[in-house]
């Protein structure tokens, strides 16, 4: 299934890179890394990690890894997806469905079209959560 197919997402952003980690109907994943397939694999072989690499803003290269945790114990539902790079952990991915349109909120669904980019990030006026202006597609944004 190609990536605008896929039934989950969850998102990051990591020196200046856009991670996505696709889940697909079927368990499979496999991660974006600004829009290119670099990792995929079978849920159900055990395995929880992705690795890859990447260049960060200055031309240098970080060890990434994004593994599969799950939050309840063992009793499935409910999962995250830890980023670690260059062997520390620097957070979780967002969570967020695949098909959500690029210039709406994910927790109201308000428009954020036109709204200013403020660290990068636009604020929904509705309902305060913040969304990064690079998953929008917000290219040239002023601190």
């Amino acid at each position: 299934m190609s990536p605008s197919g896929s039934a989950l997402a969850h998102r990051g952003i990591v020196h200046g890179n856009i991670i996505d980690l696709r889940t697909d109907n079927w368990g499979r994943e496999f991660v974006l890394l600004n829009g290119k397939r670099v990792s995929k694999h079978l849920a159900w072989l055990g395995s929880p990690s992705h690795l890859f690499t990447l260049l960060d803003e200055s031309g240098k290269v970080h060890n990434v890894e994004v593994r599969r945790v799950d939050r309840w114990g063992g009793l499935g539902g409910v999962r995250g997806f830890l980023l670690a790079i260059d062997g520390v952990e620097r957070g979780m991915l967002e969570s967020m469905p695949s098909a959500a349109p690029a210039d709406r909120c994910l927790n109201c669904g308000y428009s954020l079209e036109s709204l200013p980019v403020t660290n990068g990030e636009v604020r929904c006026p509705e309902c305060g959560r913040h969304r990064a202006a690079a998953f929008m597609g917000v290219k040239d944004w002023q601190d």
